[in-house]
């Protein structure tokens, strides 16, 4: 920019008329030639400012955002020189008392002003792009003021002018374009303070949504970690108490953080009217999604208080039940024992095989019993974690081969028995049939 900056820019505005006209139609070219670099450091800083707004929470971007300061910094310098070299030539130009010329300058002056100001990019809801922004529109805003004294200038010639004047049509005419001109640079001054007054304004709310958000989306990520560290059930009573009274805790921090997100959803709209259709859909979509994350946090923490209420009566009656039927196991394997070993004597074997078929019937009576505690053991699997989940595992398997080994011993035994009952009363017989008949021959003899 430097070699630019030295060159048609330090030139001293000549005194005689014709050298000031040619050093002010040098002007537009030289402006024109400026238009490339405009949009090469636009697309610098707009590059820039999105590296920076799309760095992570840890990224250090100050050396960045100093080099685009710096870089915005010495785009308004240049451009608030060139403006100064064109205040001074409308100046030199009125000072000689041309008004064509003069009248020619300021108009193409408003022309250029007003597009350039309209053109202006809607304001951003970041607040470095926006402040960035602001600093670069307080430059043009400066020279627009600095206008001032041209515009001023202008009106005395035109009362120089107009006093030299003929007839009533010119005076008026004169009188028209002048007022025409005030009347333009008017609105100009306050397009162009409205425009400032939207960026001051945009600015503020856009820090405010900033440091509004990021600690409530900050809140929000810890918060869930907690909550799903509390989806876990331990299944020990007490654990599993502590962990209701946490639960609780969080219920009411997630309750006490609503006025937080009712300060986004206000603040939200007013942001979005200021800046654009796209810009504003962002920040709509932004809010719904941290409202809607609120909203299923507060939803999941009360099913999870109402489950883990529920586990904790469920637990309670869990473990009472498995230790029952552990007892009773205990006390089936207790009497299938004495079925060892099968009595020999028909009387006795049968006075076993009732004992054995009431033990079969309790055993079968049990089997339903045994699959709902299965069923409430796994269920209560899927909501605990880690060694819990595989001590409570290993409990439920171990039952389960128990009830198995105890039923298949049972059904086992019963074979037994039915095979050993009419060898049993064949042997009795025939032992009756010998002893009868060792009797008979002993008697003979």
């Amino acid at each position: 920019m430097n070699p630019l900056a030295s060159g048609d820019l330090q030139q001293p505005v000549s005194p005689a008329l014709e050298a000031v006209r040619a050093q002010l139609d040098a002007l537009p070219s030289f402006k024109d030639d400026l238009q490339p670099m405009a949009k090469r450091i636009d697309q610098l800083l707009s590059r820039g400012h999105d590296l920076i707004k799309s760095a992570g929470p840890g990224v250090d971007t100050s050396q960045l955002d100093s080099e685009l300061n710096k870089l915005g910094d010495a785009w308004n310098e240049l451009k608030s020189r060139v403006t100064d070299r064109e205040r001074k030539l409308d100046g030199a130009l009125l000072g000689l008392g041309n008004y064509n010329d003069a009248s020619k300058a300021l108009l193409n002056w408003l022309e250029e002003t007003e597009e350039m100001v309209n053109n202006q990019k809607p304001p951003s809801p970041d607040s470095k792009v926006v402040k960035a922004q602001l600093q670069g529109y307080d430059v043009i805003l400066k020279h627009i003021d600095e206008k001032q004294s041209s515009v001023d200038g202008f009106v005395a010639m035109v009362d120089k002018v107009e006093s030299l004047a003929d007839g009533d049509v010119e005076r008026n005419n004169l009188r028209d374009r002048a007022d025409d001109i005030v009347r333009r640079y008017d609105d100009l001054v306050r397009v162009a303070h409205d425009r400032r007054n939207c960026l001051q304004e945009t600015l503020e709310l856009a820090e405010q949504w900033s440091d509004s958000l990021r600690p409530v989306v900050g809140w929000l990520d810890a918060t869930e970690r907690k909550l799903q560290e509390l989806g876990s059930v331990p299944t020990d009573e007490d654990k599993l108490r502590e962990q209701i009274d946490n639960q609780k805790m969080l219920q009411e921090e997630i309750d006490s953080q609503r006025p937080a997100f009712d300060d986004l959803v206000e603040l939200c709209p007013r942001l979005a009217a200021l800046v654009s259709n796209e810009d504003a859909d962002d920040l709509e979509s932004v809010l719904r999604t941290v409202v809607n994350r609120y909203d299923r946090l507060g939803t999941n923490a009360q099913a999870c208080g109402m489950l883990l209420e529920e586990m904790a009566a469920g637990i309670s009656m869990f473990l009472s039940n498995t230790e029952a039927l552990k007892g009773w196991i205990d006390e089936a394997e207790q009497r299938i024992a004495q079925f060892d070993p099968i009595a020999v004597y028909p009387d006795a074997l049968q006075e076993q095989s009732a004992a054995l078929v009431v033990l079969a019937g309790d055993v079968a009576e049990q089997q339903v019993y045994v699959t709902e505690i299965i069923e409430e053991g796994r269920e209560l699997c899927k909501h605990t974690s880690g060694d819990e989940a595989i001590a409570l595992q290993g409990r439920l398997d171990s039952l389960r081969q128990r009830y198995s080994d105890l039923s298949k011993r049972t059904d086992e035994k019963l074979g037994e028995m039915e095979e050993a009952l009419p060898l049993a009363e064949q042997y009795h017989d025939g032992h009756q049939a010998v002893v009868e008949w060792l009797d008979a021959i002993e008697s003979d003899l």
